[in-house]
This record gives structure tokens, sequence and C-alpha cells, in this order.
């Protein structure tokens, strides 16, 4: 039996579905804004100029052009020394979304790296 079966035979189906509707909308909201929140206290009292040695700008540079996830999570994780476990806390994400963001990045600054060398 499917979920549509199910649902249809609920009194008012129609209610139901809308009230599914914005909880889920809710719970977006309302992670995002404590991923906000979250970063907002990353970021407290920290510079935003990243800590990245001062004698590679090409790494500077192409730390910059990431998007800004990949950015961030390989900046917590080479940079700032966290675990995939604390940039995934940090960050509000699974570790395997932290891994995927840390390979596309050392994909994209390996390309990019190699181009400017």
């Amino acid at each position: 039996m499917g979920a549509v079966s199910q649902i249809s035979r609920y009194d008012n189906p129609g209610a139901w579905v809308r009230r599914v509707a914005i909880n889920k909308l809710r719970n977006a909201h309302r992670s995002r804004l404590r991923g906000e929140a979250a970063m907002r206290r990353l970021s407290y009292g920290v510079s935003t100029t990243a800590s990245v040695p001062e004698q590679d700008p090409d790494l500077v540079l192409g730390l910059q052009r990431l998007p800004y996830k990949q950015r961030l999570c390989a900046v917590l994780y080479y940079v700032e020394g966290l675990s995939t476990a604390e940039v995934a806390q940090a960050m509000g994400i699974s570790q395997g979304s932290v891994s995927q963001h840390l390979n596309r990045a050392r994909t994209a600054l390996r390309s990019y790296l190699e181009a400017t060398a």
C-alpha cells in the first residue's frame, strides 16, 4: 500500500500535506539560522584574513577562487587543523560532505597551482 493511498484515507489530507510542507519549511529555516549562528560564533574574534603563510600568494589566491564551502572546509581542515568531524560539526554538514568539499578543493587548487607554476 503506497503513501498516497494512506494519506487519502485521512480526514483532511489537504490539511495534512499543508502541515507537513510548513513543518519542512520551518525546519529548513531553523537549520539555516543555526548554521549562520555557528558561523558567526566561529568567526567571532577571528581575523577574516586567512593565516595562510604569506610567502605563498598563489595558494592564497587559489583559496580565494574556491567556492565558499570548499574554501571554508580547506581552511578549517588544513590551516586550523580541525578533524573532518569537527569541520562537519562547525559547518552543520555531514563528514561525507566535508570529505567531498575537501576533495573538490584539492582538485581545484592542484589545477590552479599547476597552471600558475
